[in-house]
């Protein structure tokens, strides 16, 4: 794990993250939405030609899963988003930058003394919690 303190919209915070950035996709990261289990992945890197449905008529947007890093290979480089000026951190002299605390999945921010817990891309991370769901093949 690897921390900053920083300012953020004016509070004191403490950026942190596992440091894995070759695994970092920012927001962008791969994911199957769970009310189309047979649709294919989206993301970055995966074009929208995979859906059997353009309009994606029936799919509830909010109800996806992050596929998890042994799913995937290793992020892009430059996915082409940018924040503040800062993309993604290509040396570790640029982590913990604008990007990593605006578009990495695998950071988070927190006040001094609160408790936190990284986010764990072992295995697939839910967008909706409970992340404890009915029994589902994702294929």
């Amino acid at each position: 794990m690897i921390a900053k303190n920083i300012t953020y919209v004016g509070i004191p915070l403490i950026l942190m993250c596992d440091g894995n950035c070759k695994k970092a996709w920012g927001n962008g990261r791969p994911h199957i939405y769970l009310d189309d289990v047979a649709s294919k992945v989206y993301g970055i890197g995966f074009p929208d030609l995979y859906h059997p449905d353009p309009d994606r008529n029936g799919i509830d947007e909010d109800d996806w899963v992050w596929l998890a890093d042994h799913e995937l290979g290793d992020a892009p480089d430059d996915n082409g988003m940018v924040e503040g000026g800062h993309s993604k951190p290509i040396v570790n002299a640029d982590r913990l930058n604008k990007w990593c605390a605006r578009q990495c999945e695998r950071s988070v921010m927190v006040e001094e003394d609160q408790d936190f817990e990284l986010p764990n891309l072992d295995r697939r991370l839910y967008n909706i919690i409970p992340h404890i769901r009915e029994k589902t093949n994702l294929g």
